[in-house]
This record gives C-alpha cells, structure tokens and sequence, in this order.
C-alpha cells in the first residue's frame, strides 16, 4: 500500500465521527483500535467511541491501543478501519459480541 494511502488510513484512526444533530454538528465518536486478548489468541477491531474511557468502561476486557502494533500488514489495518464497530450498538457485534458470550460463560 502506497505511504499517503497508509497515513490517511492511520489519521481516520484517530479523526472524530460527525453526527448532525438538527442544525448543527457535534462530534460523537472517534476511532479506536483494540484488542481482546481472550487467552488462547488474541482478536482485534477499531470501535466508534466518545473516548477510550467510555471503551474501557463498557469493556475492562479490552486494551485499547494507540499504535498499530508493527506485526499488522497495512491490508489488515485496512480491514478493521473499514468494518469498525459502534460501542453505543444495541446489540455487540464482532469482537464485542465475543466478550460479552466469554462473560456469560
């Protein structure tokens, strides 16, 4: 993947989501990559957040990261930021789903 097309993919990590709220525009969410170590391996998402407080909040069980660790290829990285999950979902879906199935175990 050429460099401009990676940093642009790396500055969507860490730019807001808008959300139009009558006439005006707040920003609501921002991208966060994380990890869910579950003990046998390790699965990883970029979720729509307010602040990694309010991920850590709603999942303990989640790290979240602030660099792309340097064993993600760019075609991963590319991956997750086109299929990131929302925190405030009504129901988990991808890796958060994950959590929740392995707390209610």
């Amino acid at each position: 993947m050429p460099e401009a097309a990676c940093n642009a993919i790396t500055a969507a990590l860490y730019s807001p989501r808008r959300r139009e709220i009558g006439h005006s525009v707040r920003v609501v969410d921002r991208e966060f990559l994380v990890a869910y170590d579950y003990g046998m391996g390790g699965l990883w998402a970029i979720v729509l957040a307010e602040s990694d407080a309010a991920i850590r909040s709603a999942y303990p069980e989640l790290t979240v990261v602030h660099d792309r660790p340097p064993w993600m290829d760019d075609a991963r990285y590319a991956t997750l930021c086109a299929e990131p999950l929302r925190l405030d979902s009504p129901e988990p879906q991808g890796i958060l789903k994950a959590v929740v199935a392995d707390r209610n175990k």
